[in-house]
């Protein structure tokens, strides 16, 4: 692609010209889309800005930003939107045009149900063009998590996209764009080994109870949480060998499956309270959205238990458990900021990893880049084939007419070649003319750098 040529295409192809031996006159045509006239971005809030207590209020499951994000598309809106939203981070991914449209940051605020004037508003970031293709691929990839490399932050970005494709909120633009994330996380973590040497917050969760127990084998464990965090947690505390697992959900059915599949006990969330007297593990993994042990349910159930340690580990956001719960003596409270900063035997590894990860980030966004710039092209190329297909096919008409007619096949041969020859450069010749009789050099260049055969002669197809 010429850059120069954007003269060339303005004046020669935004027209339709049929080429022919007659053209009609030029008439008027809409420009082909402009890609570079649509600005993809995102804003957010995330844990390198800003501490849990301020994420948690952003965080909700996606389909409650549905009706607050259609309400949002529109003229003053985004054209396209993406919520993403995780432990870790809250994100609005948009299409908007160049020249209009509110600020990102304020849809973001209104998307969550804050006023514009709310103190969180200093720690959102907004990214547009190559830096949101960057970040989008960074996050995708596990390289902007708190656990470097972790596996889980790409299924939770395909499960936003697809909430949202499924509202129609998504178009050509953000669909380009979160595909070409997906294609490029997924190999980027496949040739740098980044995914191979990563941790995960469940698999972190899952070992932690060693800092305090000697064996696994005579624990219970509850988990809270059905959805893929907590059936990781359950199936990484199977694996380490913990004695006795109960499992709880909103839904019951869900936490039946999930005792059947890990061979555990399926309890229903409102008897948690009086089951906490035999965890000695509880690991909550939900988008509850609310407290689901106070401080008051695990100090009823310590004194039961003879004061026996309980470790309790936070893993939701919205937190789910009181944080006056770690006042109690004998009781162990970790968050989602303790249990990422873990230190991991393989944490080098990941650094090395990571390294080779954020080359091939730059790849992937200048490659999107070039895609995205090649569309301009695209509908003239298209409206290009389809003239010199159809002249192509009137012209062989005639000649197949000539040839039933009883006329020399060399005669006709000399008719397709030079009838088709003159077709073809009809109107680009006569566009010329018209430049050069209006001194319009900037044409007349971008001509030459489009028509002229290249002087290693890769412009020539040999048959």
């Amino acid at each position: 692609m010429y850059p120069s040529c954007a003269a060339l295409r303005r004046v020669e192809f935004q027209n339709h010209v049929r080429w022919g031996p007659h053209a009609p006159p030029m008439t008027d045509a809409p420009s082909p889309p402009d890609p570079d006239a649509t600005v993809v971005g995102l804003v957010g809030i995330g844990h390198h800005d800003a501490p849990l207590a301020v994420r948690e209020r952003f965080a909700r499951p996606l389909a409650e930003f549905l009706p607050a994000l259609a309400s949002l598309v529109g003229p003053r809106g985004p054209g396209e939107a993406v919520v993403v939203s995780t432990c870790n981070r809250t994100e609005l991914y948009y299409t908007r045009r160049e020249d209009g449209g509110d600020d990102p940051r304020r849809w973001f605020l209104r998307l969550s149900g804050l006023e514009e004037s709310d103190p969180a508003r200093t720690v959102l970031y907004d990214r547009r063009g190559p830096e949101a293709v960057r970040h989008l691929v960074r996050v995708a990839s596990g390289l902007d998590s708190m656990l470097l490399g972790e596996g889980q932050i790409l299924g939770q970005i395909k499960d936003a996209y697809a909430t949202a494709d499924r509202a129609g909120l998504v178009g050509p633009e953000l669909h380009r764009l979160f595909q070409h994330a997906f294609l490029h996380a997924k190999r980027i973590r496949h040739t740098t080994g980044l995914g191979t040497h990563a941790a995960s917050l469940a698999a972190l969760a899952a070992r932690l109870p060693r800092r305090i127990f000697p064996t696994y084998g005579e624990l219970t464990a509850i988990v809270i949480g059905g959805g893929e965090t907590g059936t990781l947690v359950a199936r990484y505390l199977r694996e380490e060998g913990v004695g006795r697992l109960l499992l709880t959900s909103r839904s019951l059915p869900r936490a039946q499956e999930l005792a059947q599949h890990y061979g555990g006990h399926a309890v229903p969330l409102a008897d948690l309270a009086p089951h906490l007297v035999m965890a000695d593990v509880l690991v909550s993994a939900t988008d509850a959205g609310r407290t689901l042990v106070t401080a008051a349910d695990v100090l009823a159930a310590h004194a039961r238990r003879r004061h026996r340690p309980i470790l309790l580990i936070d893993l939701s956001i919205p937190r789910t458990i009181e944080a006056e719960v770690a006042d109690l003596p004998d009781v162990f409270l970790y968050g989602l900021e303790q249990v990422a900063g873990i230190a991991e035997d393989n944490h080098a590894r990941r650094l090395a990893a990571a390294r080779a990860a954020e080359e091939a980030v730059d790849d992937a966004v200048a490659e999107f880049a070039l895609a995205r710039s090649r569309l301009l092209a695209t509908p003239l190329i298209h409206g290009l084939r389809r003239e010199a297909d159809a002249t192509r096919a009137r012209t062989l008409a005639q000649a197949e007419r000539l040839l039933a007619a009883g006329r020399d096949p060399r005669d006709v041969l000399r008719y397709l070649a030079d009838t088709l020859t003159a077709r073809l450069l009809h109107a680009p010749t006569a566009r010329l003319r018209e430049a050069g009789e209006h001194h319009d050099r900037a044409l007349l260049e971008a001509a030459q750098r489009l028509l002229a055969p290249r002087p290693d002669g890769t412009d020539t197809e040999e048959p």
